[in-house]
């Protein structure tokens, strides 16, 4: 017998994005995002939403990848959201 797994995914709470960061230096927030999100996708996560940051972090609900078509979704998305920080300038020397 043949059995297919699909995990779906779930919340967390990434304490490191925090609301006091976001006010302070959205610039390091905005590229401590990136750096999270690159490590979701290794670790066989994308995320879906990110909430607005509050004092305790923000919430990211994700979902688990399944195949590699979920994958190259999530990758595209990450790269869509690195040109738009570009042209905010965030990434002002970057080369992605």
């Amino acid at each position: 017998m043949d059995y297919e797994l699909n995990l779906y995914g779930g919340s967390i709470k990434l304490q490191q994005l925090s609301k006091s960061l976001y006010r302070g230096d959205i610039k390091a927030f905005k590229v401590l995002q990136v750096y999270i999100w690159v490590e979701f996708l290794n670790e066989g996560i994308i995320p879906i939403k990110w909430y607005t940051p509050n004092e305790d972090g923000t919430l990211v609900d994700f979902a688990y990848i399944n195949n590699i078509e979920e994958f190259k979704k999530g990758k595209e998305r990450l790269k869509d959201h690195i040109s738009r920080l570009q042209n905010e300038d965030i990434f002002f020397l970057a080369n992605f």
